[in-house]
């Protein structure tokens, strides 16, 4: 009995000091890193807003980093391609992911996915925003929202929209509109918003919901936006109002949801590191200027503050598109 205990004895010594070496390593890792280049995994497909924004982001973020930051496009399955293979990576730093809205806030409740984004993630800062609005023709013979909206109730099933895809923000907002206020429209989705732009300026569809991808057109006279699908105005439209400020009763700050991730475990020292890396990047003069020329705001977000917004809106937007009953086709 006593040589059994003795036994026992040390294998818990043993397991201890194995433990000890293995957070050790951990620790000193995360000290040293990062000692070889880093891959963002970008989840759209090259000179996609996202992969212009990551790409302006990475060579600020090796300059603080001191090692290569390697942008890697991983399209598919409405971005929950490459985020499925960020949550799967070793959390070790050297595997990172473009966090964006579509993918972590709409996709999951609506297809089958591989990850879920509350706990197979780790959100490391927020860097900007972008100005998701409804959009019309400049000749169209609607100047506001509210000149719109008196004309979808009165020809009710006449207008379609057009959307970059089924489940996605822009899609989900527009059918939560219709049920708030009563409005009956057609969606017709896209397989993006680049052919989503494309069919509104050759009049297949009245009306569409976009990403900032309009911002170019609205800035040439060929479009003009009546409403922004955020919480906040947007510098690029200051004159413009937001549904929020109409009395739109979703919480609409899901366009803020831009950002760096990584998988779960990642240690404490090493989030630090990089979101302190973010916030010298997304504070540069270099990448405020190319978020001015794709429309968007830098805007730096620590860990806890993007993280935090997750998992608020996360939920909310679940039971929204319960309610709507929208399901991917």
């Amino acid at each position: 009995m006593e040589s059994r205990g003795k036994f026992l004895k040390w294998v818990f010594v043993l397991l201890a000091v194995a433990l000890l070496g293995k957070f050790s390593g951990i620790a000193q890792a995360a000290s040293d890193y990062p000692t070889r280049p880093i891959q963002l995994i970008v989840a759209w497909s090259a000179g996609a807003s996202e992969d212009l924004r990551n790409r302006s982001l990475a060579p600020t973020l090796e300059k603080v980093l001191g090692q290569p930051v390697v942008v890697v496009n991983k399209p598919g399955a409405a971005g929950t391609l490459g985020l499925t293979m960020v949550a799967k990576a070793k959390p070790d730093g050297y595997i990172l992911g473009s966090a964006s809205t579509s993918p972590l806030l709409f996709a999951p409740h609506v297809q089958k996915v591989e990850f879920n984004p509350l706990t197979d993630l780790t959100y490391i800062a927020g860097t900007c925003i972008q100005p998701y609005g409804i959009v019309v023709r400049s000749d169209a013979p609607w100047k506001t929202f509210e000149e719109l909206s008196d004309y979808v109730k009165k020809n009710p099933g006449k207008i379609k929209y057009g959307s970059f895809g089924i489940g996605g923000l822009a899609h989900i907002y527009m059918e939560a509109i219709a049920k708030e206020w009563n409005l009956n429209w057609v969606h017709v989705p896209f397989k993006g918003d680049a052919p989503n732009m494309t069919a509104l300026l050759g009049g297949h569809v009245p009306v569409s919901a976009a990403s900032s991808a309009y911002v170019p057109h609205v800035k040439a006279g060929k479009m003009r936006v009546l409403v922004l699908l955020t919480g906040k105005r947007m510098a690029a439209f200051p004159e413009v109002p937001t549904l929020k400020e109409m009395g739109f009763k979703l919480d609409l700050r899901a366009n803020e949801v831009l950002g760096l991730c990584g998988p779960k475990g990642l240690p404490p020292e090493m989030v630090t590191k990089l979101e302190n890396a973010c916030k010298q990047a997304v504070e540069s003069s270099e990448f405020r200027k190319a978020m001015e020329s794709l429309d968007n705001e830098g805007k730096f977000r620590d860990s806890q503050t993007i993280t935090k917004l997750i998992h608020e809106l996360y939920p909310q937007i679940g039971e929204k598109i319960k309610e709507l009953g929208i399901k991917a086709e």
